[in-house]
């Protein structure tokens, strides 16, 4: 029999142009349609297959030519699916022997009738599934090296069972050779994820169909080597993009360095079966401040390199923190996450730091996960946590806890997408009987915006936490206005009076409770005004008003009376008023005639376009007049 020698064709990344160019685009080979001699009958169960395929799992890369040349190994793997059952045979096929060109031999175990549609499926695992992460190694022995053969059964003979025909493979993705340098020095590769713009990079394929599921999964390409990997790295990538493309390079040198770049890819797609040469120039992620809480001690990485974490959606392409004691976290990174699984006399219950901290962890990466407790974060400052897709923060265990304290903010940008997520944060456990509970710490007070939809799948959620107080005073002036906020010169009226206060005299009291309020008089009431005023508050997007904004979207937290015969006048509202960090407007409306006039003046502070207010014989006919004061004011918190 002639031997067949497969030849890959070599395609190079121009490293000058961030392209790709081609050498030798057409892989040289015989086509056994042409060669009669190649065939080979099958008997019992065998099939003679043509392996017209660019790869193998024995490849080599010759070293003249740099093409890879391709053979079969007897240990070799061959799944068969029965596309018209739908069902993957649990009996592999293997070759009869080391070389091109082979005989697939073994006992399939399911049932078969003439006019199935087979399809072979070489290096596929038990489930006849195709993954592109797990399985690769960053060597050329170990790079995905999938392939497909369709045969429709001819004849099938249920006493024999014999399955006769012939197949011809073809490559399911490209070989790839990476060499990867900071511009001129090599930079091992201990762990590599590939992701791409156009996001078509193939992650798994199934054989089978399912209602319930996609075929194909697209993200990303997580490759972890058993030790760095110094010259090219090898990874069998499939790109189903059909426009051009951008390769997103994330790398772990193993010894806490990242690193990471881009490559163009060139106009149209790039092509299965090819051998691409790539030249990647990559720059240094920056890295957090981590340190222990306890004692400030600096940590490092420590997460092993454990294939079962890549299962669980921890890359090992990022730096990985594992199982360390309470930490705290300050800084910019790119690429780290932080991970608790076992159990100690704590139960598990852990408490993270976030002191100025920017976590971005993209593709799909869970950047803080406890497996097992409660999660207490403490923020301090500004922080956010960014991620593509993924929850931002994890917890099992059944404690369905997070808890917040400390004085600062955390922006959280990423999915919702996962079943038991709730505002970036993901329950393993959450059930309608057990949900998730995110709370304030005793003492503290959070509060959790609305979520801004981001329009890529993300939204965006941003926690306040603050200490708790009893009370804020507000506009401690001594300049004065006898309208605001009430008019008692003309008390027998209608009246209508609306001030706003601006977020940012009132950030020390979000995620508080409003239960009382407390204005101060400088010119007192001579007598009482004898009549019933209602008040109620909403937040709103401006800081000034030129028009009454009624009451729509407010909630009304006190009607009756008023004394302005004393210094103070102190308010206690029949309905609390949850504050959430807005603007704050304030209305004050005296809804019915009569009561006894008696002037008075407040105290406060003169603001240009903060107030307006007006009298009137109806409700429905005052106007609105700028009065440019906001009263001095005491909020009452619970």
């Amino acid at each position: 029999m002639k031997k067949l020698l497969i030849l890959m064709s070599i395609v190079a990344f121009a490293a000058a142009l961030g392209l790709f160019s081609c050498s030798k685009v057409e892989p040289i080979l015989e086509n056994p349609a042409d060669n009669p001699e190649t065939e080979a009958p099958v008997v019992a169960w065998k099939v003679a297959v043509s392996a017209t395929m660019g790869e193998t799992k024995a490849l080599a890369e010759d070293p003249v030519t740099h093409a890879l040349i391709a053979t079969f190994e007897t240990t070799d793997n061959v799944y068969v699916y029965n596309r018209t059952k739908n069902v993957v045979d649990p009996s592999p096929l293997h070759p009869d022997k080391n070389g091109a060109e082979v005989l697939l031999t073994g006992s399939l175990s399911n049932d078969y009738d003439a006019g199935d549609e087979l399809v072979f499926c070489y290096n596929s695992n038990s489930s006849g599934n195709f993954p592109y992460s797990m399985r690769q190694k960053g060597t050329l022995a170990t790079a995905a090296d999938y392939a497909t053969a369709e045969l429709a059964i001819s004849a099938a003979d249920a006493e024999n069972k014999t399955i006769t025909g012939a197949a011809t493979f073809i490559n399911m993705q490209s070989i790839f050779g990476f060499n990867f340098t900071d511009g001129s020095d090599a930079i091992p590769v201990r762990a590599a994820e590939v992701y791409t713009e156009g996001r078509k990079l193939v992650s798994l394929i199934y054989s089978t169909t399912s209602p319930s599921r996609e075929q194909t999964l697209y993200g990303r390409a997580a490759i972890v080597a058993d030790a760095p990997v110094s010259g090219p790295f090898y990874a069998g990538l499939r790109n189903d993009y059909d426009e051009d493309d951008t390769y997103h390079f994330r790398i772990n040198d193993g010894a806490g360095h990242l690193y990471s770049g881009t490559k163009s890819a060139p106009a149209g797609k790039i092509v299965n079966g090819k051998y691409y040469l790539s030249a990647v120039t990559l720059s240094p992620v920056a890295l957090p401040t981590v340190t222990l809480t306890a004692d400030g001690t600096p940590v490092g990485p420590n997460a092993p390199w454990d294939e079962t974490l890549t299962m669980y959606g921890w890359s090992n392409v990022f730096l990985g923190y594992a199982n360390y004691d309470d930490l705290t976290v300050s800084g910019n990174t790119a690429g780290c996450w932080f991970l608790w699984m076992t159990h100690d006399s704590s139960g598990g219950d852990r408490t993270v730091t976030l002191d100025g901290a920017t976590v971005t962890v993209p593709e799909r990466n869970l950047p803080f996960d406890n497996q097992e407790g409660t999660f207490t974060f403490i923020l301090n400052g500004d922080n956010a946590i960014v991620t593509d897709g993924s929850p931002a923060i994890g917890i099992a265990g059944g404690s369905h806890i997070v808890r917040f304290q400390g004085n600062g903010t955390l922006t959280i940008t990423s999915s919702e997408s996962q079943y038991g997520c709730q505002k970036g944060i993901y329950d393993s456990g959450y059930s309608a009987e057990n949900p998730l509970q995110l709370t304030a710490v005793d003492g503290y007070w959070l509060n959790i915006s609305d979520p801004v939809d981001n329009d890529d799948g993300t939204f965006t959620w941003v926690y306040t936490v603050r200490p708790a107080i009893s009370q804020l005073t507000v506009y401690d002036n001594t300049d004065d206005n006898a309208y605001v906020p009430v008019s008692g010169y003309v008390i027998d009226g209608y009246q209508k009076c609306e001030f706003v206060i601006p977020a940012a005299k009132l950030a020390s009291m979000t995620g508080g409770t409003i239960h009382k309020m407390r204005f101060y008089l400088k010119d007192v009431a001579s007598k009482s005004w004898d009549t019933s005023f209602t008040i109620f508050m909403k937040e709103v997007d401006v800081t000034s008003i030129d028009a009454f904004s009624g009451t729509g979207g407010a909630t009304t937290v006190y009607t009756g009376s008023f004394n302005g015969t004393g210094t103070t006048m102190t308010l206690t509202f029949s309905r609390d008023f949850e504050y959430h960090g807005g603007n704050l407007l304030v209305g004050i409306y005296k809804t019915t005639s009569g009561g006894k006039y008696a002037s008075a003046t407040f105290y406060g502070k003169n603001v240009s376009g903060a107030c307006v207010q007006g009298t009137s014989n109806s409700l429905e006919s005052v106007t609105a007049t700028q009065r440019n004061f906001l009263p001095k004011t005491t909020f009452f918190l619970n």
